[in-house]
């Protein structure tokens, strides 16, 4: 391995059950740092302002090596750093063990615009001139500030209502009046967006046009009159299972004869008008006696209601009478705790149809309760280690399906300030979205139930570690446009194929991004990885095996 290549590379594939490493080098003159994090003692500048920053670099070398040198970055000429070139600074002379850090200090002036929240650049390395840096992790991000403007608005209540197969509604308040962006899409590079360009505190915007049972990513991004502006993290949501239809063959006879039409108009085609008088602003424990009035021009023939929003109808019991006004009663059958569309229709001696108001009836008996989870990536469901935490990985989408009882009508995922909504399947009752993080770490998971009569709970679900996707690294190169290739055993053909991600909701091959990262979360099988980068020669891993 070490004559593949006339520089250093290293590779790292993350699979479903443990992680495969594969180091690539001509000659190696010192070891590397295998990683080191960063912490940062201010977030936030004021403009025009100077400031020392405090950056705390540790060491988590896995194999003991001692950090000798570093070098801190300067994210653009919004910053100035008063020493050095002014755009970054390197310090070296000491020996940090694995497991300890070491502080330095900076001197920065920030420009004399406010600008958002750029991430700052800590290189790291075992080697006094600083051969094979590696690239720190941490929140590194600083923003400079406009002192005298006024707070940016804060959103908050949101909450997503009326999903269907094509559309949903999204709700929420912020503390001063805005205009509003909602971007959208399958990805959390969204594509498609809607705006509300009038101020308010109140905001409802109804996304259209969606596909059915689709995972949605989509953020909220509200502006003051003061051009201040707040924006939501990546939330997702999944759009319902369209109604399925069953087409019929007939045979049909056409009989042709000569025959007189004479055409007959109707006189009567005044609808008949039907209210409701029983009171549905508060939940019932079961369905109440529903009462009401049905008036017609001529004679009420027939009266019927409807508990699913009229896509199926029952008789309710009226007093027939030649009178022209006429007083109904029902009661709906036993119903599961849920909030269901109320309406009611007459229909008179000519056909003609009268149909109520809709009005929202909730059966609530307890709080809503979540019950069992689920996780999985495509058909792969995902198993917990011996903690009950379930592994994924950055920018991944993974599933997440559960059971609920006592009617919920809005269950969402909540981490930190992600919110993660959840649709219900109507033939099987259970709940299920996606969640995806951007970042590596532990998430503790809670769900939020809310049912028709406003009751809430919330309770920890579980936890998801996020592991870091793997990086491909060369001295001296920043970006090596690499093609990563993940071939996986056939067993019908006994050959290597190249492995089909689609269905599993990731692409190979993959371009690794700028950083060098690239991830794939892999089912059981047998593979090996295909590494294709300009100026190097071609790279293949021994054959490896993700068991269940």
């Amino acid at each position: 391995m070490s004559a593949i290549l006339a520089r250093c590379a290293f590779v790292f594939l993350f699979t479903s059950s443990y992680v495969v490493a594969a180091t690539f080098s001509a000659q190696k003159a010192h070891a590397t740092l295998s990683d080191c994090s960063v912490t940062i003692n201010t977030h936030s500048i004021d403009l025009d302002s100077t400031v020392d920053l405090s950056f705390q670099i540790s060491n988590q070398d896995v194999e003991s090596n001692q950090m000798q040198w570093v070098r801190i970055v300067a994210p653009s000429s919004n910053f100035l750093i008063n020493a050095g070139d002014g755009s970054a600074v390197e310090f070296s002379g000491f020996g940090i063990g694995s497991g300890s850090y070491v502080d330095e200090n900076i001197s920065v002036t920030a420009g004399s615009v406010a600008a958002p929240s750029e991430d700052w650049i800590v290189l790291a390395s075992d080697d006094p001139g600083g051969a094979g840096a590696v690239s720190c992790s941490g929140d590194l991000g600083v923003e400079i500030t406009d002192p005298g403007s006024s707070a940016a608005p804060e959103i908050s209540d949101l909450v997503i209502t009326g999903v269907s197969s094509s559309e949903v509604t999204l709700t929420w308040n912020t503390d001063s009046a805005t205009t509003t962006i909602v971007d959208y899409g399958t990805t959390s590079s969204y594509g498609s967006q809607e705006q509300e360009s009038t101020l308010s505190t109140s905001h409802s915007i109804t996304l259209t046009s969606l596909s059915a049972n689709t995972s949605y990513h989509y953020r909220i991004s509200s502006t003051d009159d003061s051009s201040n502006t707040t924006t939501t993290s990546d939330n997702t949501f999944a759009t319902a299972v369209a109604s399925s239809s069953t087409t019929t063959s007939t045979t049909t006879v056409v009989v042709v004869a000569t025959t007189t039409t004479k055409t007959v108009t109707i006189s009567d085609d005044i609808k008949p008008s039907v209210t409701i008088s029983t009171d549905f602003s508060k939940p019932f424990e079961k369905p109440p006696k529903v009462t009401g009035k049905a008036s017609d021009n001529k004679i009420i023939s027939r009266i019927e209601y409807s508990y699913d929003n009229g896509k199926n109808w029952l008789s309710a019991d009226f007093r027939k009478s030649v009178k022209s006004n006429v007083n109904f009663e029902f009661t709906p059958p036993y119903l599961d705790e849920d909030t269901y569309k109320i309406k009611v229709r007459a229909i008179d001696g000519s056909g003609n149809i009268g149909i109520s108001n809709t009005y929202s009836m909730t059966i609530d008996r307890l709080p809503p309760n979540i019950g069992s989870v689920f996780f999985s990536v495509g058909p792969q469901p995902l198993v917990a280690d011996s903690s009950g935490a379930f592994y994924g990985l950055e920018e991944l989408d993974h599933k997440i399906t559960l059971s609920a009882v006592g009617g919920p009508t809005n269950i969402d995922i909540l981490s930190g300030n992600k919110m993660f909504s959840l649709v219900k399947n109507v033939d099987s009752g259970l709940w299920s979205g996606v969640i995806s993080f951007d970042k590596s770490g532990t998430y503790t998971l809670y769900g939020q139930a809310v049912d028709g009569g406003g009751n809430r709970t919330k309770k920890k679900i579980g936890s998801l570690i996020i592991l870091e996707k793997g990086r491909l690294r060369s001295d001296g190169e920043k970006k090596l446009n690499s093609k990563v290739s993940v071939f996986y055993l056939d067993h019908q053909t006994n050959r290597f194929a190249l492995w089909d991600g689609s269905a599993y909701g990731q692409a190979n091959p993959q371009i690794a991004d700028q950083e060098g990262k690239y991830g794939l979360y892999l089912p059981p099988g047998k593979y090996y990885i295909e590494v294709l980068t300009p100026g190097y020669q071609n790279l293949k891993t021994n054959i490896f095996e993700v068991k269940n």
